[in-house]
C-alpha cells in the first residue's frame, strides 16, 4: 500500500504563496501594458471587435510570479483563426510599441516587452469559443480565495516536480469540484486528483507534495 507520508502545513503554504505570487509592482506594470494592448484591439486595430478580455491565469487571478499574460478577443463575424493571427501580426507590427519584440506563435501573436519583462499573447477566438472561455474565466475568478491559492500552489508543485502534461487550465477546472474547508486539504486533494499522470512520470504524489514542505 502506498501511504501518504507528507503532511502540508498552513504556515508553509502561506510562505510559498508569498514567494510565488505576483508582486504588486509587477502586477501594476502588467496592467498598464495589458490595457494598452486591449485599447489597441478595440480602437486602432481596424478589426470589428465584439469582445476583448484578459484571459489565462492572470484573468482568473490564479497567476504565479512567472506567468505570462493572455488577452483573448473575438470579432463580430467568425474569422479563420490562422488568417486573423497573420493579419494582426501585420497590423500591430506597423504600430510596434516601443521596446517590444513581436512575433507569431502557434496560437497567438506574441508581444514581448523586455524592460521590464512582460510577455503578452493575443489570442483570437471565434464567438462561441470566446463566450465559453469568458464564462470559465468568470467562474474561476469568483472562487473563494483558498481555492485560487490552492490552484497556484498545485500548479507550482506540479511544475517543480516536472509533471509537464498537467496543464494549468486542467488544475483550475479540477478545483471547481473541490469542497474542502481549508487550504491544506484543498492543495493536497487537488494534487491527488492527478495521481494517474503523476505515477506515469515515475514519481509519487508524496514527491510532488514535498515541493511544498
Amino acid at each position: 500500500m502506498n501511504l501518504q507520508l507528507i503532511k502540508l502545513t498552513h504556515k508553509k503554504l502561506k510562505d510559498h504563496l508569498h514567494r510565488i505570487n505576483t508582486d504588486p509592482n509587477t502586477r501594476e506594470r502588467y496592467n498598464s501594458k495589458v490595457n494598452r494592448m486591449m485599447n489597441f484591439l478595440r480602437r486602432t486595430s481596424g478589426f470589428k471587435i465584439a469582445g476583448v478580455k484578459e484571459g489565462g491565469s492572470r484573468g482568473k487571478q490564479t497567476d504565479l510570479r512567472t506567468s505570462d499574460v493572455d488577452i483573448i478577443y473575438t470579432t463580430n463575424k467568425d474569422q479563420d483563426p490562422n488568417k486573423m493571427k497573420q493579419e494582426l501580426f501585420k497590423r500591430i507590427s506597423k504600430q510596434k510599441p516601443k521596446g517590444t519584440h513581436i512575433h507569431v506563435g502557434k496560437k497567438a501573436v506574441q508581444v514581448d516587452y523586455e524592460k521590464p519583462r512582460c510577455y503578452i499573447d493575443l489570442v483570437y477566438k471565434q464567438n462561441q469559443q470566446f463566450k465559453q472561455e469568458a464564462k470559465n474565466i468568470s467562474q474561476i475568478k469568483k472562487m473563494l480565495p483558498r481555492y485560487k491559492n490552492a490552484i497556484k500552489l498545485a500548479k507550482y508543485a506540479l511544475y517543480k516536480a516536472k509533471v509537464s502534461d498537467v496543464h494549468g487550465y486542467e488544475v483550475e477546472l479540477a478545483c471547481i469540484q473541490l469542497k474542502n474547508e481549508n487550504l491544506v486539504d484543498s492543495v493536497t486533494n487537488l494534487i491527488k486528483y492527478f495521481t494517474g499522470r503523476i505515477k506515469k512520470k515515475g514519481i509519487t504524489v508524496d514527491q510532488v507534495l514535498q515541493r511544498l514542505t
